[in-house]
C-alpha cells in the first residue's frame, strides 16, 4: 500500500486470505455451496425446521390448568398432534385420578401409564418431571419405572421392592404352617405371612344337632320338641317322655277328675288333697224331687237317692198368670230350667197384637200401631153473592186441601148465609137479615175416590122482607190418601109478589175434616 491506497495485488492476497479462513465453497453439504448467503439460509432453514420438530427432539415445559386436566405452551407453538410427538413435563400439581394434557390449546389428549392404562392417584408427583409421547391418540409416560402402592408390611420380612413411593424391604413375618383345632375359646394369631392353614375337622353326629341347625357342616335331624305338656288322669297314670329337645318349660300335670276336697271325707288326705266332706245336717239331706232326673246322691251314708225332678227343656207353658200394679207374673211348673235362650216360661194371647196396643206405646217390647183419630181444619173464609129472581139460583164454590197426611172420612162445613129481599111493595125491613147460621153438617163414611153429596137445609118460612127457601150442598167431592178437592153448591128459591128480587151471600168460614 503506498499514499492510503491498496493495489490490486494487495486486495486480491487480502480476499484470498479471507476466504481461506472460511474454507472452500465447494467443501459446503448445502445444496447451494457456490453462494454463501443461499448457504447461511438453508442452514437457517433447516435449524427452523428443526425448533419445531417434537418428533426427533423432546419440547419442554411446566404445566399449568388445574390438577388432571394439564395444560402446556411449548415454543415455538405446536400446530398438530403427530404420532411420535414427544415432551418433558414439570408437574405443577400432582394427579388425583384420570389426567389429560392440552399442548397449544390443540385440544386435550389422554394421560396413559406404558400398559396403557388411565392414571391413578399419585400417578404424577408435584414438581415431577415426566417423559411423554403421542401414540396418535393418547399421551404415555415414558420410563416411568416401578410402580405400586405397597408398603413395607406388605412385604414379606426380607424381600424388597420398587413402588411409587420408592424402594421398601419387606416386614411381614412369614409365620409358616398353621394348624388350628376347633375349640369352645375363639382361636387367632398376629398377622404375617401364612404357607398353609388347616383347621382340624370335628365329627358331630347329627342326632346331637337340633333339627334345622348346622354345626360343622352337620345338619341337625334332633326333634325340636318344644314345651310339652301332659295330663295323668288316673291312679298310677304314666307319661313317656319322647325323644327330643325339651325347652325346659313342660309340664306333667295329675289331674284326677272328681278329686277334691269336698269329695274327700274331712281328715283324710288323698294325693294331696284334704278331704273337708262331713254328713249334712238332717233338713239339708236331698230328697228324689231335689235331684234332676238322671242324677243321684248319697248324703249321711244313706242309700243311693235317685233324682225325679223334670227338666224342663224349650219354651214351657205357664200354669198361670197374675198382675200385680205394673207386673206381670207367669207361674212356672216344677223342674228344672237350664236358663238359657232357647229355654223359657210362656203364655200366649191372640189379642196381644201391636194393633190393639196405642201407637207408638211399648207393651212388654211390642210396639202398637193402633191409632187415635185425626182431623183437619180449613178456614178458606169464601164469600159468593147469590143473585136471585123468581126462579132457582145456582153458585158453585170451591175448595180444596192437597198436603194432608190421612184420609178424611167426615166432612164438616161451618158457613153464614144472608138475603137480602126487595119488593116493590114494602112488607118489612130491607136492611140485610141474617136467615141463621150453619153449625156443622156430617156426610157419609167416605171410601177412596169416593163421593158424597151431603144437603145442608135452612128450614123454609116466612122472614122479615119476605119467603124464601135457602138449601145447600156438598157435589161431587172426592177423597184421596191425601187430600181431597170438590165444590159446595148454594141453592136459593124466592116465592114473592111484586116486582122485588132476592140476593143471598153465602160466607163459608170453616171445614173440617175427620178420620176417625
Amino acid at each position: 500500500m503506498s499514499d492510503g491506497k491498496i493495489t490490486r495485488q494487495e486486495f486480491s492476497s487480502d480476499v484470498n486470505e479471507e476466504f481461506n479462513k472460511i474454507g472452500n465453497m465447494q467443501e459446503l453439504e448445502t445444496t447451494n455451496s457456490s453462494n454463501l448467503v443461499n448457504a447461511v439460509n438453508e442452514v437457517k432453514s433447516d435449524i427452523d425446521k428443526h425448533k419445531v420438530d417434537y418428533v426427533r427432539q423432546p419440547g419442554y415445559g411446566i404445566t399449568g390448568g388445574t390438577s388432571n386436566n394439564y395444560t402446556l405452551t411449548l415454543d415455538p407453538p405446536l400446530t398438530s398432534y403427530t404420532p411420535g410427538i414427544c415432551v418433558a413435563i414439570k408437574i405443577h400439581t400432582a394427579n388425583s385420578g384420570a389426567s389429560t394434557l392440552n399442548i397449544n390449546g390443540l385440544g386435550a389428549k389422554s394421560i396413559r401409564d406404558s400398559r396403557g392404562n388411565i392414571l391413578t392417584t399419585g400417578k404424577l408427583i408435584l414438581n415431577g418431571v415426566y417423559t411423554l409421547r403421542y401414540d396418535g391418540s393418547n399421551f404415555q409416560l415414558q420410563g416411568e419405572g416401578a410402580s405400586g402402592n405397597a408398603t413395607a408390611s406388605d412385604l414379606l420380612s426380607g424381600k424388597t421392592a420398587s413402588t411409587d413411593a420408592g424402594d421398601i424391604i419387606g416386614t411381614m413375618s412369614n409365620k409358616g404352617a398353621k394348624t388350628f383345632n376347633p375349640s369352645a375359646s375363639v382361636q387367632s394369631d398376629t398377622a404375617g405371612y401364612y404357607s398353609s392353614v388347616t383347621c382340624n375337622a370335628v365329627n358331630v353326629p347329627a342326632a346331637n344337632v337340633l333339627s334345622g341347625t348346622t354345626i360343622a357342616g352337620t345338619a341337625g335331624s334332633m326333634v325340636n320338641r318344644g314345651n310339652v305338656t301332659s295330663a295323668l288322669t288316673s291312679q298310677g297314670g304314666q307319661y313317656t317322655i319322647p325323644q327330643g329337645y325339651h325347652a325346659g318349660a313342660g309340664t306333667v300335670t295329675a289331674n284326677i277328675t272328681n278329686l277334691s276336697s269336698g269329695n274327700v271325707r274331712k281328715g283324710a288326705e288323698v294325693g294331696g288333697v284334704t278331704g273337708t266332706y262331713s254328713d249334712m245336717p238332717t233338713g239339708e239331706v236331698p230328697t228324689a224331687g231335689d235331684i234332676s232326673i238322671g242324677k243321684s246322691a248319697f248324703a249321711n251314708g244313706g242309700n243311693k237317692i235317685i233324682g225325679t225332678m223334670p227338666i224342663r227343656t224349650g219354651h214351657v207353658d205357664a200354669q198361670a198368670i197374675s198382675r200385680s200394679g205394673t207386673t206381670l207374673r207367669l207361674r212356672p211348673q216344677a223342674g228344672y230350667y237350664g236358663g238359657s235362650s232357647s229355654n223359657s216360661v210362656q203364655l200366649t194371647d191372640a189379642n196381644y197384637v201391636a194393633e190393639n196396643i196405642k201407637k207408638d206405646i211399648s207393651l212388654f217390647g211390642l210396639t202398637g200401631s193402633l191409632k187415635e183419630g185425626i182431623f183437619a181444619l180449613l178456614t178458606p173464609d169464601i164469600t159468593h153473592n147469590l143473585p136471585v129472581t123468581t126462579v132457582d139460583s145456582i153458585t158453585s164454590i170451591s175448595i180444596s186441601s192437597s198436603s194432608l197426611n190421612f184420609k178424611p172420612t167426615q166432612i164438616v162445613v161451618m158457613m153464614e148465609v144472608e138475603t137480602k129481599m126487595r119488593y116493590s111493595e114494602y112488607y118489612g125491613p130491607r136492611d140485610s137479615e141474617a136467615l141463621g147460621k150453619v153449625i156443622s153438617c156430617f156426610g157419609n163414611m167416605l171410601t177412596t175416590n169416593g163421593y158424597i153429596r151431603t144437603h145442608l137445609k135452612l128450614p123454609s118460612g116466612a122472614y122479615e122482607g119476605g119467603y124464601g127457601i135457602l138449601s145447600l150442598s156438598l157435589s161431587d167431592v172426592s177423597f184421596h190418601s191425601n187430600g181431597f178437592t170438590g165444590n159446595i153448591e148454594a141453592r136459593i128459591q124466592s116465592f114473592h109478589s111484586g116486582t122485588g128480587n132476592t140476593k143471598a151471600t153465602v160466607h163459608i168460614r170453616e171445614i173440617l175434616l175427620l178420620s176417625a
